[in-house]
C-alpha cells in the first residue's frame, strides 16, 4: 500500500508548532531546519518530517525512528523496509510513505504573463512554434 499525505502550510500556529512540536521529530532532523536562513524553508522542511511522523505512526505503528542517509544524501528509516519521499512548493508540503521505493512531486503553479512566454519560447522553440503559441487563446 502506498499513502499519501499533504499539510498546507500559512496558519497562524506554524511558528507555534514549530517550536512547541520539535520533539516530534529526530533531533537531526529538527537541527538541519535551524541551519536554513529562509523562515519558509524552515517550516516547510519541518512540517514535512511532521507528516512523514505522523505516517509513520498512523500506517506502520513506529512512533520512533532515526533516520540515516545513504552516499548520495537520500534519507531512510533505520532498520525498517520502509520508504518515503518529501517534497514541498510554495505552502504545500506533501510525503508519500510505502513498502516499495517511491517518489513525489508538489510545484507552485504561478501564471505566466506574455512577456515572460515570448522570452522563454525565443530560447526552446522555432519562431513558427513561437507563433502558433502566441497565437493560441491565454
Amino acid at each position: 500500500m502506498v499513502y499519501v499525505s499533504a499539510y498546507r502550510l500559512g496558519g497562524s500556529d506554524d511558528d507555534i508548532l514549530y517550536d512547541s512540536m520539535r520533539d516530534r521529530i529526530p533531533r537531526e532532523s529538527y537541527e538541519k531546519t535551524l541551519g536554513m536562513k529562509l523562515k519558509e524553508d524552515r517550516l516547510r522542511t519541518f512540517f514535512g518530517y511532521m507528516v512523514l511522523g505522523y505516517m509513520l505512526r498512523k500506517y506502520f505503528f513506529i512512533s520512533e525512528y532515526e533516520l540515516i542517509y545513504n552516499e548520495y544524501g537520500k534519507p531512510y528509516i533505520k532498520g525498517e523496509n520502509i520508504h518515503f519521499n518529501i517534497s514541498h512548493s510554495g505552502d504545500m508540503v506533501v510525503c508519500v510513505v510505502s513498502k516499495c521505493e517511491n517518489g513525489i512531486d508538489t510545484e507552485r503553479i504561478a501564471p505566466m504573463d506574455r512577456v515572460n512566454i515570448r522570452g522563454i519560447l525565443k530560447h526552446i522553440s522555432s519562431e513558427n512554434e513561437a507563433k502558433l503559441v502566441l497565437s493560441s487563446p491565454a
